[in-house]
């Protein structure tokens, strides 16, 4: 999200007129869907089969006025579902629509799902079960039924990834959310936002057994952005030079080595463009937009206060 489009956000709920809508839920899961018109209908109408009277279900459309028909009716369609709430958003950007509907959820847990899953089994109740541990200020869920090797066995883990996490709400306004500036797909902002959970002296905990399997379009998703040339690295690098400059004192630098081995493993370009002029500017013009995210942080202050008011 550009920081000049901040001044233009418009939210709008979709009113209800159940009175079911402003009661404490068990549960909050919170569906942000950009331009996705197929994909959201089969994740959402799954989260409908399984949710209880207990639960409700936030959806964050920051889809364009170009609505197909289909997806319209389908709107329409659920609305009548007193567990199902519709948010409108008219500025496209994930930790933007995370934040809209952590903030509006009427819970004492967040549940983040993208809206390209399949949803596991119990994956509600699953989630809860984590909770009873005190020191749990969120849930890292399983993708793919897949973990990492090293993590397998690990009761907790440093961060969660973006399409299938959990927080308690009160650690997540008691660290204001998710970072707005961080841009583009695969931005980190997840990783970030975990790192300030810990920090603030909770756990995540590894849901092994919260399942959910990615549906990633041809044509989406985080794995196939690299495909759509530099600009793509211009956004991540970008990204990660941000968050090395936003952290304070010494953790700034002794991090900095994590942070390189992952650009190096998981963020580089083909040798071709390695070391090629384009990838030399797209470097450069990363580490100016990092400098500039990094003096801008007053803006994430600024639009949390105006969706919180």
């Amino acid at each position: 999200m550009t920081l000049e489009k901040i001044i233009n956000l418009k939210i709008q709920e979709v009113e209800k007129s159940s009175s079911q809508k402003s009661k404490p839920k068990r549960i909050s899961i919170v569906i942000p869907t950009f331009n996705h018109k197929e994909e959201p209908i089969e994740t959402i109408s799954q989260i409908i089969k399984i949710a209880t009277d207990l639960d409700e279900i936030l959806i964050i459309d920051q889809n364009e006025d170009n609505y197909n028909e289909k997806w319209t009716e389908f709107l329409d369609s659920i609305l009548k579902y007193d567990t199902v709430r519709l948010i409108k958003s008219n500025i496209p950007s994930i930790p933007l629509a995370r934040n809209i509907g952590g903030l509006k959820s009427h819970s004492e847990i967040i549940l983040y799902i993208d809206d390209d899953m399949d949803i596991g089994e119990n994956i509600i109740e699953n989630h809860l079960a984590y909770y009873k541990d005190k020191k749990v200020g969120g849930v890292a869920g399983s993708i793919d039924g897949k973990n990492k090797k090293s993590e397998k066995n690990r009761r907790y883990v440093n961060a969660a990834k973006g399409g299938h996490m959990s927080f308690k709400k009160n650690v997540f306004l008691a660290i204001k959310g998710f970072d707005i500036l961080f841009d583009g797909n695969f931005s980190g902002e997840e990783t970030e936002f975990c790192e300030r959970v810990r920090n603030h002296g909770f756990k995540i905990a590894n849901g092994i057994d919260c399942i959910a399997f990615h549906r990633a379009p041809i044509f989406g998703g985080a794995g196939n952005q690299g495909k759509l040339g530099l600009d793509w690295y211009k956004k991540t690098y970008s990204n990660h030079f941000y968050w090395i400059k936003k952290r304070k004192g010494i953790k700034k630098y002794y991090r900095l080595p994590r942070h390189l081995y992952y650009l190096a493993r998981y963020f580089r370009p083909n040798s071709k463009s390695l070391f090629s002029i384009g990838f030399l500017k797209a470097l450069l013009i990363a580490t100016r937009n990092a400098r500039k995210k990094t003096s801008n942080q007053t803006k994430n202050q600024e639009v949390w206060n105006k969706l919180s008011s």
